[in-house]
């Protein structure tokens, strides 16, 4: 059964740096023996210049999702010590690359809803012209940890380029409900089941049952959390990423699982 952690019990651990090796041993963070330089396998903290006294505390905060302000007063668990805005920034970007890491699947005979949305803001007060960048959504049915968002390159949603993502997480074989947005009317060809439903006639298609109800949910949790503190589109990605990985935890001890 994995540990409860919290700031209290991290405090307590890394008092001393005798505790901290021992602690980040046992949980498997670092080798017990030290590797050669040509065989050394590397580690999450290897190329870190951080101290574990303050690496440790910082990645806590972004588990539990602590702000900049809350992670920069929490973690100074060393008394006299002051984490810079700048350092909470860079590990923070390091846990979002860590959620990158391994998240492909592939499922046949499973039904797959997949969406479109487009994140950014509206230009000029208009009501419906929005400038920012389309996102493809694909969830598994029955399965909220098969939960997968693409950002469509060159912020296109064409048949090519939704066809060539949908082939990177979906095996041929698996059934299909889109909309009827035209960049999907040749999935059949490319060994999908293929079923819609006309969002401008109603929600859920009577005659066979196909609706997207549930991607369509996801995009109001999606704009919230990218919503949260801002989000330029350099780092869309990995906010993404953050996100995907917070669905997928948020019932497990979530800073063992980073």
């Amino acid at each position: 059964m994995d540990r409860t952690y919290n700031i209290f019990t991290l405090s307590s651990i890394l008092q001393t740096r005798e505790r901290t090796l021992k602690w980040i041993c046992d949980i498997e963070l670092i080798p017990r023996e030290r590797y050669c330089s040509k065989h050394k396998r590397k580690m999450n903290l290897a190329e870190s210049k951080l101290s574990c006294a303050t690496c440790m505390p910082i990645t806590y905060s972004f588990a539990v999702n602590f702000t900049f302000e809350q992670t920069m007063r929490e973690s100074s668990i060393i008394e006299g010590q002051k984490i810079s805005r700048e350092t909470v920034a860079d590990r923070f970007s390091f846990c979002r690359e860590v959620c990158m890491v391994g998240r492909q699947i592939r499922s046949v005979g499973e039904i797959v809803e997949i969406d479109e949305c487009k994140i950014g803001r509206r230009k000029y007060e208009r009501e419906r012209v929005v400038e920012g960048s389309w996102i493809l959504g694909i969830i598994h049915r029955g399965y909220a940890h098969k939960y997968r968002l693409e950002i469509c390159p060159d912020n296109k949603r064409d048949e090519n380029t939704l066809i060539e993502l949908i082939k990177k997480h979906v095996a041929a074989g698996t059934e299909m409900h889109t909309d009827c947005w035209k960049g999907y009317i040749n999935l059949e060809n490319h060994g999908y089941v293929y079923k819609t439903v006309n969002h401008s006639e109603e929600f859920v298609n009577h005659d066979t049952g196909t609706h997207t109800e549930n991607i369509e949910s996801s995009w109001r949790w999606m704009r919230r959390f990218l919503s949260r503190g801002g989000v330029c589109k350099s780092n869309l990605a990995d906010h993404l990423c953050e996100f995907l990985w917070r669905r997928r935890v948020k019932k497990l001890n979530v800073y063992y699982r980073l």
